[in-house]
């Protein structure tokens, strides 16, 4: 009797502790509900998508105002309410890599919670050599990222783009008519 009183608090107590499993964020996962939307501004190009539906839709914009492997991603929705400027949060382009970056708040229209990282490179870390900006958004890179998860402290959410070679492509396009003028 007394060694199942002793197995049973041993338990409790292990029971009561974080595993490693529990220690990872389980994002938050919004599914794209649009596709990809390309404008062709007069000064920037803009690719857009919407995610989740209703009082639930969430934004996501990629500006360039020039070619290169950067570019601003805003993120706008009511799963962004917790996340702070000035406190740096992690970007990850799907199981590829990841970054991190302070952001600043954006205000997109009607949505109250909105944060931009303003030159966010999708290069990939064996371009280390590569200036960031330079060259334009690699497909093959695009092609590989097909969700990008935001986390900051406890918070995480998931965009599940897709993969984003083909909209990394338009974008291109985007830019070299920028160029030209």
């Amino acid at each position: 009797m007394r060694l199942a009183v002793l197995s049973f608090a041993a338990a409790s107590l292990f029971a009561g502790l974080p595993s490693a499993a529990m220690a990872e964020i389980d994002p938050y996962v919004l599914p794209a509900v649009s596709k990809w939307n390309v404008d062709y501004g007069q000064g920037k190009c803009r690719l857009s998508r919407t995610f989740g539906s209703g009082p639930n839709t969430h934004v996501l914009l990629l500006d360039q105002d020039r070619a290169g492997s950067a570019a601003a991603v805003t993120v706008a929705g009511p799963s962004f309410e917790r996340f702070r400027v000035n406190r740096e949060a992690s970007i990850a382009f799907g199981d590829a890599m990841s970054i991190e970056a302070e952001p600043q708040r954006a205000q997109l229209g009607t949505m109250r919670y909105g944060i931009v990282f303003p030159d966010i490179d999708f290069g990939t870390p064996a371009q280390g050599a590569q200036a960031p900006g330079a060259g334009e958004l690699d497909v093959g890179v695009g092609n590989s990222i097909s969700y990008l998860t935001f986390t900051q402290k406890r918070r995480a959410v998931r965009l599940q783009t897709g993969p984003m070679g083909e909209a990394f492509d338009v974008l291109n396009d985007c830019t070299k008519n920028l160029a030209r003028g």
